[in-house]
């Protein structure tokens, strides 16, 4: 079982997150990128989740682009205890309660057991959910990328359909998502998931 213990500082500089802690401009025009395709189509509304946050990139990245109400949830307390240091709203559970406009999940399902995924997208109350993970490219087989099977936290092994699947059954459609900052690839499934009405 994967426990807060296995996400430290170490995590965060070794693996395939080398050089993670350096990411923070990568993540700020991730952000603009993606504001800028919800304001074209309507969907950049907060509150804002960050599932999955670590050091808080996304958080500062979104707050910078103008949304008010932005958090992150992560289960490293040394990746909160970053965020917190900068003064961001972060916690180690969602607020199932509150209704979000739009949450983040990049590079985190695969770190879940498919119960916990399952848990996760039916007791979210988000319209919008962007999403990246790591995949394989037939079932049963290991993921595409030599980077993504050297982590030992992963541990959903599942194709672009399996995932496309779960968001359906949990009552999203999904939209590729192909911008300069994060897109679909062979080893790579980038994307929105949009809640249906």
């Amino acid at each position: 079982m994967i426990t807060d213990s296995d996400f430290g500082e170490a995590y965060y500089s070794t693996v395939n997150y080398v050089d993670f802690l350096k990411r923070g401009d990568r993540y700020k025009r991730l952000a603009a990128d993606i504001n800028d395709l919800l304001k074209k189509i309507g969907l950049n509304k907060g509150p804002v989740l960050d599932f999955g946050c670590a050091v808080g990139f996304v958080v500062e990245a979104m707050e910078n682009e103008g949304y008010e109400d932005v958090s992150g949830v992560d289960i490293s307390e040394w990746a909160l205890n970053q965020c917190r240091e900068k003064g961001l709203d972060v916690r180690n559970t969602v607020d199932w309660d509150k209704e979000y406009g739009l949450t983040f999940a990049l590079d985190v399902l695969e770190h879940m057991n498919l119960d916990q995924v399952n848990d996760f997208l039916f007791g979210l109350k988000s319209e919008t959910l962007v999403f990246r993970m790591p995949i394989c490219a037939e079932a049963g087989e290991d993921y595409v990328l030599d980077c993504s099977r050297q982590d030992p936290t992963h541990q959903i092994r599942m194709t672009r359909d399996e995932w496309e699947d779960i968001f359906n059954r949990s009552g999203y459609y999904c939209v590729d998502l192909n911008l300069p900052t994060i897109y679909c690839s062979d080893g790579v499934y980038s994307g929105l998931a949009i809640r249906r009405d």
